[in-house]
C-alpha cells in the first residue's frame, strides 16, 4: 500500500448577492464557491462592517431541518419541483407528495424577494417559528400563467388542513394573488379575516374555494387556510394561484412563499403529521441586521470544520446600503387639513409603528387614504416595512349628497368590531361639536392599559384601531377589557373581549 501526504486547502468564497436593507430589517447574504479539496464540511466567518463579533457558523437556510424545499422548476434553482413532504416533528417522509408547476424562482439572482410576516399575524402564528419565508416565487410574464401546488397521496378517509402564505413585500393589492382550492370533496375556508382595497372581504364565506392575498403581505400576514379538507377517491387536491390584482398588472403577481399541510384523524381528532414546505428558500444564505444607517462593506471567509486552522482568504467586499424607512404624508382636497405623525421623525426603523392622524379644517371631513376608499380610519396605525406614501383625502360636508358624512347630531361611542377580536379591533365614535377626546383602555381590574386617543378633534365621525398592545407596545393576553371615551363632559364606557 502506498500513501501520499496531501495538503488540504479551502477555496475562497464569493458573495453572490446581498440586497440593500432598512435599519433593523433582516438582510440575507448569498454565499457560493468555497470548498475543501478533501471534501470536508465548512463553516463561515462574516465581517459585516459594523463592528459585530466575528463568529464562525454554518450557512443555513431553515430554522429546522425537517422543512422541505420543493419549488417551481423554472428559474434554475436546482431544487426539486416534486417530492415527498416530511413530518416536521419526526423527519420521516409522509405519504403525501407535492409537485409545483408554473411561476419562476428568483432566489438564485435576488436573495431577498419576499419578507417574513410581522408577529401576531395569522402567517406568523403558522410559519413564524418554523421556517424562513423571506423568499418568494413569482410570475412568468404571461397573463394566463398559473402557479399550482398539486398534492397527491392524501388518504380519502382523513381530514387535512392546508395553509398557504405569499408575500412580495411590495405593490399592495395591485399585484394580488387569488388562491383557489380544487379537487376536494368538501372543505371549510377559514382564511384570514381581512378586506381588500375595495373593502370587500378577502374570502366570501366558509364554503368559498377562493381567497385573495395582497402582494405586500408583511404587515397584514394574511393566509389562505382550508380546514376539514376531504380529498376525493384519487387522494389529490390542488392549490391554484392566479392573478387577482388590479387591471393593467396582469403580468405580475401569482406569488408563493410557504405552505403547510396537516393530516387529522376524523375519528379521534388527533393530528397524524404536520408538514411544512418553503417554496423559495435555497441554502447558502446567512442573515444579519444593522442598527444604524450607512454603507457597509461585507466580506466572508471559510474554514474546514475538521481542521479549523485551514482557512480560506477573505472574499471580495460586497457593499450593502442601509437606510431608514421614510414615511411621507400629504393632503388632498381639504382646506386647513393636516396629517400628523406620532412619533414624528425623519425616518423609521423597519417594523416600527407609526400613528397617522388626519384632521380636517372647518366643514371638511376625512374620507380615505390614498386611492383605497375602504381605508377610512382617520387615526391609522402603520407598521412600516418600506418607504411609504400616505395621502389623506378630505371631503367638503356640503358636497356630500347622501348625507352619510354630515355632522352627527349627538356624541356617541359604538361597540368595537370585531368583538371578540384578535389581533386588532376598530372603535367608531362621533362628535357633534369640537371637543377634547380621550379614549383609554382598561383591564378587568380597572388598571389603565393604553392611551388610545388624547387630542382636540373637530366635529365628525372617527375610527381608531386598537392592536391589543399596552402603552409600552407589549402584546396583551386574552381577556375582558373596557374602553372609556370622554369628549367634553360626555363619558362612555363599553366592554370588549380579546380572544387568542
Amino acid at each position: 500500500a502506498h500513501f501520499i501526504n496531501q495538503d488540504e486547502f479551502v477555496s475562497r468564497p464569493e458573495i453572490v448577492a446581498g440586497a440593500n436593507a432598512f435599519r433593523q430589517q433582516v438582510v440575507d447574504v448569498f454565499v457560493r464557491g468555497a470548498a475543501s479539496n478533501l471534501g470536508h464540511n465548512l463553516e463561515y466567518q462574516f465581517d459585516w462592517g459594523d463592528g459585530s463579533p466575528l463568529i464562525w457558523s454554518s450557512l443555513t437556510s431553515q430554522r429546522n431541518e425537517n422543512v422541505t424545499v420543493i419549488t417551481t422548476p423554472v428559474g434554475g434553482s436546482g431544487l426539486p419541483s416534486n417530492g415527498s413532504l416530511v413530518d416536521f416533528l419526526t423527519g420521516d417522509e409522509t405519504p403525501v407528495r407535492l409537485r409545483v408547476n408554473g411561476g419562476i424562482y428568483r432566489g438564485a439572482t435576488d436573495a431577498w424577494v419576499g419578507e417574513e410576516p410581522f408577529e401576531d399575524t395569522d402567517a406568523w402564528d403558522i410559519f413564524g417559528n418554523v421556517l424562513n419565508s423571506r423568499g418568494a416565487i413569482g410570475y412568468i410574464n404571461t397573463p394566463t400563467d398559473v402557479l399550482t401546488l398539486d398534492f397527491k397521496g392524501l388518504a380519502p378517509n382523513k381530514f387535512y388542513t392546508i395553509v398557504f402564505y405569499s408575500n412580495r413585500n411590495k405593490h399592495g393589492w395591485s399585484r394580488a394573488s387569488l388562491v383557489s382550492l380544487k379537487g376536494a370533496d368538501s372543505f371549510l375556508n377559514r382564511s384570514s379575516n381581512g378586506k381588500d382595497q375595495t373593502g370587500d372581504p378577502i374570502v366570501g364565506d366558509v364554503f368559498s374555494p377562493n381567497t385573495k392575498l395582497p402582494s405586500d403581505n408583511t404587515y397584514t400576514g394574511y393566509v389562505a387556510r382550508f380546514d376539514n379538507v376531504l380529498p376525493g377517491s384519487d387522494g389529490a387536491v390542488t392549490l391554484s394561484v392566479k392573478f387577482g390584482g388590479v387591471q393593467g398588472f396582469e403580468f405580475k403577481g401569482k406569488y408563493g412563499s410557504a405552505v403547510m399541510l396537516q393530516e387529522i384523524d376524523p375519528n379521534t381528532g388527533k393530528t397524524t403529521f404536520t408538514a411544512f414546505n418553503d417554496l423559495a428558500w435555497d441554502g447558502g444564505f446567512y442573515p444579519h441586521n444593522y442598527a444604524a444607517s450607512g454603507n457597509y462593506l461585507v466580506r466572508v471567509r471559510a474554514r474546514c470544520k475538521n481542521h479549523p486552522s485551514i482557512i480560506s482568504d477573505w472574499s471580495d467586499a460586497h457593499s450593502i446600503a442601509v437606510t431608514g424607512c421614510v414615511v411621507n404624508t400629504s393632503v388632498a382636497h381639504g382646506a386647513n387639513a393636516v396629517v400628523n405623525r406620532e412619533p414624528n421623525k425623519t425616518d423609521y426603523n423597519y417594523g416600527e409603528q407609526v400613528r397617522l392622524i388626519a384632521q380636517g379644517g372647518p366643514n371638511w371631513v376625512f374620507s380615505h387614504w390614498n386611492d383605497d376608499r375602504s381605508d377610512t380610519l382617520a387615526v391609522k396605525l402603520v407598521r412600516v416595512n418600506d418607504n411609504k406614501e400616505f395621502r389623506a383625502n378630505f371631503r367638503l360636508v356640503s358636497e356630500v349628497d347622501d348625507g352619510r358624512d354630515k355632522l352627527p347630531h349627538q356624541f356617541s361611542l359604538e361597540q368595537n368590531f370585531p368583538n371578540p377580536f384578535n389581533p386588532s379591533t376598530e372603535i367608531h365614535y362621533q362628535l357633534p361639536l369640537p371637543a377634547h377626546v380621550a379614549i383609554r383602555i382598561y383591564d378587568i381590574r380597572g388598571r389603565l392599559i393604553k392611551n388610545l386617543v388624547d387630542m382636540n378633534q373637530p366635529a365628525g365621525r372617527y375610527q381608531v384601531v386598537w392592536d391589543a398592545t399596552d402603552n409600552a407596545s407589549l402584546k396583551l393576553p386574552s381577556g375582558i377589557y373596557f374602553y372609556r371615551m370622554q369628549a367634553g363632559d360626555m363619558v362612555f364606557i363599553k366592554r370588549m373581549v380579546l380572544l387568542k
